[in-house]
């Protein structure tokens, strides 16, 4: 019969506790302890597992906020969305009774990159400026004289990266705020928020007084759904900021699953490809979902097909080829081909309105439609005979749940499983270890009341003799097994370090793409009056390199160091080998035939001790080596930049192994010094403890009778709290 854990925990804690004089005090504090933590533990572990983490990643235009309100919040505009494509924070979204945010502000040295790269964008306008100055000239002389515009004017016909324009917006925005920002930079912010559609428009509106400088958002909101989904919303735009896009990785390699979301009406361009490869991490995220938004406007747009159920197929069709085949062209010259292969495995595409699903939403409830959504359904009742304006119809065209059922639901449920299969573990392995140690307890009261039945006070004396004859006669072989345990401790780690360097060789790659630019250049030649203007164009090839891979290299270094070190530490300090040497080496000091001697009395407090014998985990924060590759090169690395790069992260790869061999020299001093005290004191801390036993069973005997009725009681009871524990549920 399953017996919960709150009904059991109290009354086997307080019933051992009584009946301490019968065996180890240690024994009993090892066995309150573990199970006293057991129920935090799987509490920490239902918290940490529970909620579905879901990533988003995609240009502003593909509707990335419409798409999780759709899917998550019933159409409801639950999350905020950005007013441009610069203020679009990284945002974390989570649940929280009490709703709120926790803002983060760019540091000076990542507005100091903001503020350089609004003067490459100056820079830019001037020269695409002076290059129509330099047509207009040519023009001067002919019949038609031309008008010349102002800079101002031919700014929206400027083609200029996403990303300069971005940060002037940002910097403009800067110098036009309210506050004085400055005194914000590099610090963080928490604020309650009323409403969230409203909270945050301080921070990421169009006009908040805070907009510029906000690095990243984390959003608690009083939801129910969110109980059960965590989602990491990130910037729709190839983010200029090196060390917002670094944490945007971080955030999106604990995902359980990231949508990549692509406009129907540009489906998967090379930009949007190039862009995804940026945004996703190397490693870490487990299921990819590439969704074709805005597929009513996809639908509408063929002007072929005579019925819906055809457009549908067709359209499908159509965005599944240009897909294949866009990504396909991408391997072929890009270097990030393992993201890549990660995105093409991912295929087919999932296509999905928002609009069709509000539309459903509004149907089903009979509440009238939006001027957008009765503006598209006259358009699709007008272009397809076969349109249903009814709700499920619209919600099926929707896609949403589709997504819902087919992706969500079953990543969801494969996740309780892996939480529940996770939990079962901890709660077994733990019951066998609280069994273990309820074992332990049975043997040494067990071995306890035998002495108390069959001893009087001599031959209790006489076992004291016996017992410190015997542990003077190996004292000085356990401090030999003890030093020579170290020493074997020693080499294992002096070997782990060479590992670690040679592990370094194994984390540098850095992907290196190429892009072309022309130019068009002009010069006079010849002489005087025969001078003549020509003009030559200039193809300059540029080299980029990917700075996150220098990031990821330095993290998986990280990771994998610290697993190896972990599992050769752990494997070093093996209690149960210690504890099996010594064994041997002290019951070698006794007379193993002697009737009166019970080895248990000697094994139980021998286990205890050496279970204290412990070496602490290697632990190094990330932080600090990745800042300071966003420190070095703000805007990633270009041509001459990318050996500076590789140099560096050589480097920092190298500072990173002396830490972690600083690390295992810690550890290995903290051992030996550990080591070098129990070869001191074992022997003397193994007779004390024996000796505590054996004076508790001298003092029982004056009242014998009463005591081994409290022995009978306390085996009995102890049958009980073992299959009570073997049955416990938490």
């Amino acid at each position: 019969m399953a017996t919960k854990y709150e009904n059991i925990s109290v009354n086997i804690v307080e019933g051992l506790g009584q009946f301490q004089d019968c065996y180890s005090t240690d024994l009993y504090l090892e066995f309150k302890e573990r199970l006293e933590g057991l129920k935090e533990k799987v509490e920490q572990s239902l918290q940490e597992g529970r909620a579905l983490k879901i990533g988003i990643v995609g240009e502003v235009k593909a509707g990335k906020s419409s798409f999780l309100n759709a899917l998550l919040f019933r159409g409801n505009n639950v999350l905020p969305q950005a007013s441009t494509p610069m203020t679009a924070a990284l945002t974390k979204i989570s649940y929280g009774e009490t709703p709120s945010a926790k803002i983060e502000f760019y540091n000076e040295k990542d507005w100091e990159n903001i503020e350089a790269l609004a003067g490459e964008y100056d820079k830019e306008v001037d020269k695409k400026y002076n290059e129509y100055l330099q047509k207009q000239e040519k023009l001067r002389n002919s019949l038609k004289p031309p008008v010349i515009k102002t800079k101002e004017e031919l700014l929206p016909t400027f083609q200029i990266p996403d990303n300069l324009k971005g940060c002037k917006e940002l910097v403009t925005m800067f110098h036009t705020s309210k506050e004085n920002l400055y005194n914000y930079l590099g610090t963080k912010k928490e604020v309650s928020i009323d409403d969230v559609k409203t909270g945050l428009d301080n921070y990421i509106g169009a006009n908040g007084s805070f907009t510029p400088i906000v690095k990243h958002v984390e959003l608690k909101i009083n939801e129910e759904i969110l109980q059960d989904f965590e989602i990491v919303d990130t910037p729709g735009l190839n983010d200029p900021i090196v060390s917002r896009c670094m944490v945007t990785k971080k955030f999106l390699s604990e995902c359980d699953v990231v949508f990549l979301l692509s406009y129907t009406g540009q489906f998967l361009t090379q930009e949007d490809i190039g862009f995804m490869c940026k945004t996703l991490p190397g490693e870490g995220v487990k299921e990819i979902i590439i969704v074709g938004s805005k597929f009513d406007s996809g639908l509408l747009d063929d002007n072929k097909s005579k019925d819906l159920r055809t457009a549908l197929a067709a359209s499908k069709y159509r965005y599944d080829e240009q897909a294949r085949e866009n990504i396909k062209r991408m391997i072929a010259v890009s270097p990030n081909k393992e993201r890549l292969y990660k995105i093409q495995g991912s295929l087919p595409p999932k296509y999905v309105s928002s609009y069709l699903y509000g539309a459903a939403l509004a149907k089903k409830s009979g509440k009238p439609y939006s001027l957008e959504q009765e503006h598209m359904i006259k358009r699709f009742k007008a272009q397809f005979p076969d349109f249903v304006d009814d709700a499920g119809f619209l919600a099926g065209l929707s896609g949403i749940s589709d997504i819902h059922k087919k992706n969500l639901l079953p990543l969801k449920e494969e996740k309780k499983r892996i939480i529940d299969e996770k939990n079962e573990n901890l709660l077994n392995d733990n019951k066998l270890k609280l069994i273990s140690l309820l074992g332990d307890i049975t043997e040494q009261a067990r071995s306890n009341k035998e002495s108390l039945e069959h001893s009087d006070k001599q031959q209790l004396e006489k076992k004291l003799e016996v017992v410190q004859k015997g542990l003077n006669s190996v004292r000085r072989d356990v401090k030999g097994v003890i030093e020579g345990i170290a020493i074997d401790i020693e080499k294992e780690l002096l070997r782990l370090k060479n590992e670690m360097e040679a592990e370094v060789s194994n984390h540098t790659d850095i992907s290196v793409s190429s892009s072309t630019e022309t130019n068009l250049t002009k010069r006079k030649e010849g002489w005087w009056i025969f001078k003549t203007t020509k003009y030559y164009t200039e193809t300059i090839t540029n080299h980029e390199a990917d700075v996150s891979d220098v990031v990821d290299n330095i993290r998986q270094y990280i990771v994998e160091s610290k697993r190896i070190a972990n599992l050769c530490l752990d494997k070093s300090v093996d209690s149960h080998v210690i504890e099996q040497k010594l064994k041997s080496i002290i019951l070698a000091g006794f007379d193993m035939s002697d009737t009166s001697f019970d080895e248990k009395e000697i094994l139980v407090p021998l286990s205890l001790l050496v279970k204290k014998i412990k070496v602490s985990n290697i632990n190094i924060d990330t932080d600090s080596y990745v800042e300071e590759v966003a420190g070095q090169f703000p805007y990633g690395a270009k041509n001459s930049e990318i050996h500076r790069l590789k140099i560096a992260q050589t480097k920092i790869l190298g500072n990173v192994c002396n830490q972690l061999q600083s690390e295992i020299d810690e550890s290995l001093r903290k051992i030996k010094v550990e080591l070098a005290y129990q070869a001191d004191t074992f022997v003397d801390t193994l007779h004390e403890k024996m000796m505590q036993n054996i004076e508790n069973i001298k003092h029982q005997i004056q009242n014998k009778e009463e005591s081994l009725l409290r022995y009978e009681t306390l085996l009995t009871q102890l049958g009980e709290y073992k299959l009570q524990v073997k049955e416990m549920e938490m």
